[in-house]
């Protein structure tokens, strides 16, 4: 176990370490990586099924040293309503979303956009 705490989990084939922290988390949120929808949103990222299978792994990891620890979906491929959807509903045990650029960034680049088509729609005399 002291070889294992001292080195990187993906040197053993995980995707983190439920031991790294002195005392277990009281909500886990599984990063997938940057926000892939918008203006500027990333070019890669896992697919929605990815996200399902590292998320699931992360969450039972994390159930396994601290069975009330709350799971939420957040990052990467998603980024929408319907994306969260698809992996809770995919998951067992992860309670939620966490949003950030999927709240705010998106929904004022949408609405931006919209009040740009608005005003270009104008009509002159």
């Amino acid at each position: 176990m002291v070889k294992i705490a001292k080195s990187q989990p993906a040197e053993h084939g995980l995707l983190f370490s439920t031991w790294s922290l002195p005392k277990p988390a009281d909500v886990l949120v599984p990063h997938m990586g940057l926000t892939t929808k918008g203006t500027i949103g990333a070019d890669t990222a896992l697919t929605l099924d990815e996200c399902v299978t590292h998320i699931q792994a992360m969450r039972d990891a994390a159930v396994s040293v601290a069975p009330d620890i709350l799971v939420l979906c957040h990052g990467g491929s998603v980024a929408e309503p319907r994306d969260a959807q698809y992996v809770l509903s995919r998951t067992e045990g992860v309670v939620g979303f966490f949003g950030a650029s999927s709240i705010e960034r998106l929904p004022t680049e949408t609405g931006i956009r919209r009040q740009t088509e608005d005003f270009k729609s104008i009509s002159f005399r």
